[in-house]
């Protein structure tokens, strides 16, 4: 007596492979010679719901697919380096696309989503450099890691269902502009670094999003145009998250900003301007390092940390005002408020004299 999951049988029609269990069809492959694949509804009177991991994988022959009207789910690197895949229109019954599945499919330059999938797994697209637009289902919740690394998307609006953009997702796209919507609650490490065509940025109005994590628009070098929500509930800018983003020349932090992380704006060159909001409680190691453009700047008296070497190679900076020049201290040893009160003296003193110390206000507490 066959187990219930048993294979009952396999086959093959036109080319293509099939297994068939519980009544299903799930296609495993094809002939290495298939350029343009026609897949039926049906395999020996069985629904064809499937198409297992690997099934065409490295199958550089294949430039179109045409998938079956029910199908359910792709399979992991079903796809991955079919390198001369141009188009796919994937069903809206897909509701499960694998990880790695059109993976460095570089010619691949559309693809229609399944308009009910709420999930784009890890890796999914990355490396396809030909891929210059893609419309994302409405009702997508999560963008997994690496998902549209290194693709040539000019435009991807993102939908407001949004909630998680992976480490890496866009890593190296070629974007021009971002809008993270209002839902969006994480932005993950790397998510659009090096994105270097990204021009404009920009918050949605009371972004649910507490944190840019580490390196998010990192070497986004035409980056000059950064737009906050000043109703949002950012808290935190991670560690290098707009390192040496070359092109920003103003910066307005929203109010709710409490921490700037290291390197955050680390030799962002050309900003001029920066507003710090009236919440801010630390400025992290070499935050401003090299900002080599910046004239002047006021420090709230809400901050209690300067980090390290925070305004070091600031060699424009001429006036620094700290709203509460007493209380500071560089190794439990107080430096004079009278110092302190004057900005001339006070970028002076934060540029090169005492740069590289990691300052402490004992005052706010």
């Amino acid at each position: 007596m066959k187990e219930i999951n048993s294979i009952q049988r396999s086959g093959s029609s036109a080319g293509i492979f099939y297994t068939i269990e519980n009544g299903i069809a799930t296609i495993t492959g094809c002939d290495e010679d298939l350029s343009n694949i026609v897949i039926a509804d049906s395999y020996e009177g069985f629904p064809v719901k499937k198409i297992a991991p690997f099934a065409f994988c490295k199958h550089d022959k294949i430039i179109s697919v045409k998938l079956p009207e029910d199908l359910l789910e792709i399979g992991e690197k079903a796809f991955y380096r079919c390198s001369s895949l141009k188009s796919i229109s994937i069903p809206d019954t897909v509701n499960s696309i694998g990880k790695r599945a059109f993976g460095f499919c570089t010619a691949l330059s559309s693809v229609t989503l399944p308009r009910k999938l709420s999930k784009i797994s890890n890796y999914t697209f990355i490396g396809c450099k030909s891929l210059e637009h893609i419309e994302l289902p409405k009702g997508l919740i999560s963008i997994g890691r690496y998902a549209f690394s290194d693709c040539g998307i000019l435009q991807a609006d993102l939908p407001q269902a949004l909630r998680s953009i992976g480490d890496y997702a866009f890593s190296g796209a070629s974007l021009n502009s971002v809008e993270i919507p209002t839902s969006v609650v994480y932005l993950g490490e790397w998510s659009f670094s090096s994105c270097k065509h990204l021009k404009s940025l920009i918050f949605a109005d009371r972004c649910l999003l507490k944190s840019i994590e580490r390196g998010a628009f990192r070497g986004c070098a035409s980056l000059s145009a950064v737009s906050f929500s000043d109703q949002g509930s950012l808290r935190i800018i991670g560690n290098e998250a707009f390192y040496e983003c070359s092109a920003i020349s103003s910066l307005d932090l929203p109010q709710s900003l409490e921490v700037i992380g290291g390197r955050a704006f680390f030799s962002c060159d050309k900003l001029t301007d920066i507003t710090l909001p009236k919440h801010l409680s630390s400025i992290g190691l070499q935050a401003f390092k090299y900002c080599s453009a910046l004239e002047s700047i006021s420090i709230p008296d809400t901050v209690k940390f300067i980090w390290e070497e925070t305004f070091v190679g600031c060699d424009s900076l001429k006036k620094l005002r700290l709203e509460n020049p007493y209380g500071w201290q560089i190794n439990g040893k107080s430096i004079y408020a009278d110092e302190l009160s004057d900005p001339t003296r006070a970028a002076q003193i934060f540029t090169y004299e005492l740069a590289r110390n990691e300052w402490i206000n004992t005052f706010n507490k």
